[in-house]
């Protein structure tokens, strides 16, 4: 299940890949705790989650998680580097933990390593080429994950912004591929906010300024 070279995007390449467990919540995703490892895993401080075996990888785009094929949750996760917002050590005990927080979620992995694994993450965040992830993103969504290769309502947020209300249990219900929608959410309301962020070009000196507003003023519709 780790034949990542596959789905890598044209001018992206992995500056690291290390063992680790995607810790998954079994209640929000309707699983049930696997019979003799619930006192473990709360002892581990993952009482109420499962740890989903697989190799952690980072790309000068992404994080990448990619699960093993004896997984009762099988697939691949991403996180695109500009909607990660925060990086921390969450370790415990004997538990090496990273935790990744983007804009609408987070994410916890068991890894050995984890002080120089953020460290890394955070060198190819300051380098990464935001709007070439994006338009990358945006022409094969399906390289983030298989769960995004069907669905034609994640197109649809891709080429028409996120719906006022969305229903992410009806697009997905695997944990990874439910991850991988919320990550194109992201992408896409970061990419929105960047837009609305930037100063709007005036015309010549004297002449007042176009905004979206003055632009759209007595335009007929579809026009």
């Amino acid at each position: 299940m780790d034949d990542l070279q596959s789905t890598l995007y044209q001018g992206e390449r992995v500056l690291a890949s290390k063992n680790a467990n995607a810790v998954v919540t079994l209640r929000e995703h309707g699983l049930d705790a696997i019979p003799d490892t619930e006192r473990a895993m709360a002892w581990a401080g993952f009482a109420g989650k499962e740890a989903v075996g697989g190799r952690l990888h980072l790309t000068n785009w992404r994080l990448v998680f990619r699960s093993h094929p004896f997984n009762r949750v099988k697939g691949q996760m991403s996180i695109v580097l500009p909607t990660i917002v925060e990086v921390t050590d969450a370790s415990r005990f004997l538990s090496k933990k990273l935790r990744v927080t983007t804009r609408s979620t987070e994410h916890e992995f068991v890894v050995w390593g984890v002080p120089t694994l953020i460290r890394a993450i955070e060198q190819a965040r300051a380098e990464a080429d935001g709007a070439a992830i994006q338009a990358a993103v945006h022409a094969d969504p399906s390289s983030l994950g298989s769960g995004l290769a069907t669905d034609l309502r994640v197109y649809m947020l891709m080429t028409r912004g996120v719906a006022a209300v969305l229903d992410v249990a009806a697009i997905a219900s695997n944990p990874l591929d439910i991850a991988n929608v919320l990550n194109v959410i992201d992408l896409i309301e970061l990419a929105a906010d960047i837009e609305d962020a930037e100063p709007q070009t005036s015309t010549q000196p004297g002449s007042p300024s176009r905004t979206k507003s003055s632009s759209s003023e007595g335009t007929a519709p579809g026009v």
